[in-house]
């Protein structure tokens, strides 16, 4: 397991819109008339590799924060780039994570550096659990995840966006204070 290994597993899932990701929990959680940009599903594919490294049956709220965390790490970025992510993807991306960067005030280094103490917390000394061959278990979010999207589309609608983003789970995150930056 290096450093990439959720960008190793990101390339390696081909995430199929509106199915698998949206339709896991047997929710339409994007009532609102919003969709989810491509942004949103890279989250989710990270998300949800964190949770099955870190031992975790469901994904928590804690696993979206790391999820944010590792898409402004700008080795998330070029193995986009390098692994063929159309430009329009790739550069939505870019601005989502300036955007990302922009709302939590701190640059991609000190980004790492708190994802890399944060997953050490949940490990609690635990091995990492290894990535099997092929695809990576889809898991479904816990019920705090599945109220954070709640919170994140309010968010989104009340702005009247077309799209829900990684930044409305973020904010978010903060608003029903699931994370601090307290201690780091």
């Amino acid at each position: 397991t290096g450093s990439c290994y959720a960008a190793g597993a990101l390339l390696r899932w081909k995430v199929e819109r509106g199915r698998g990701f949206a339709g896991a929990d047997s929710e339409k959680w994007w009532t609102m008339n919003l969709e989810p940009s491509p942004a949103l599903f890279r989250l989710w594919v990270i998300a949800n590799a964190e949770a099955w490294f870190c031992q975790g049956e469901v994904i928590e709220p804690v696993h979206f924060w790391i999820g944010c965390l590792k898409m402004v790490d700008p080795k998330l970025e070029a193995a986009l780039f390098d692994g063929g992510a159309a430009a329009p993807e790739c550069e939505e991306f870019a601005g989502e994570v300036a955007r990302m960067l922009a709302y939590l005030e701190m640059d991609a280094e000190v980004a790492a550096t708190l994802r890399r103490k944060l997953r050490a917390r949940l490990l609690r000394g635990r091995s990492p659990r290894e990535f099997p061959e092929g695809r990576l278990p889809r898991l479904h979010r816990s019920e705090s995840s599945r109220r954070l999207f709640q919170i994140a589309a309010r968010r989104a609608a009340e702005r009247k966006e077309e799209s829900l983003t990684p930044l409305h789970v973020l904010e978010s995150l903060f608003e029903m204070k699931l994370v601090s930056l307290d201690g780091f």
